[in-house]
């Protein structure tokens, strides 16, 4: 499921219309970011979940600031991926179980820990968190 704001939604529209040969240079796609990618924490995703990415938020390369948060954080390999893909202006807000994950907090990740399925973790996650564009 891909949930985004409605102000998103209309800068994706716009934006994905608007894109460049020089602004794929900028930025990786999502597949070519998965693909050339060889070392670093690790990253698994289905390629009809990176066709997705790309197809709906690709057009947002470049944006800034960008809010993207991500349930199940795992071992910070896809950090990288939209930081990298979507560019500088990204902050990343994670969510996991697994307290292993704070270690990759810093200035532009934030790590929220708790269970998906505790309507509390969603409450103390959206007290924190006023805009989400890509959750």
């Amino acid at each position: 499921v891909l949930l985004f704001s409605p102000a998103t939604a209309l800068t994706l529209r716009s934006a994905s219309n608007n894109v460049t040969a020089t602004d794929h240079k900028q930025h990786p796609t999502f597949q070519s970011f998965y693909h050339d990618y060889k070392s670093g924490p690790g990253i698994w995703k289905w390629s009809n979940a990176l066709d997705a990415y790309q197809h709906h938020f690709g057009g947002l390369a470049g944006k800034s600031p960008l809010a993207v948060a991500e349930v199940g954080v795992q071992s910070g390999g896809s950090i990288g991926m939209w930081k990298s893909v979507l560019g500088p202006g990204v902050h990343f807000y994670g969510l996991d179980i697994n307290k292993a994950c704070l270690k990759f907090q810093n200035s532009t990740t934030t790590i929220f820990m708790g269970d998906q399925a505790d309507d509390k973790v969603w409450d103390r996650f959206y007290s924190n968190v006023s805009m989400v564009d890509i959750l």
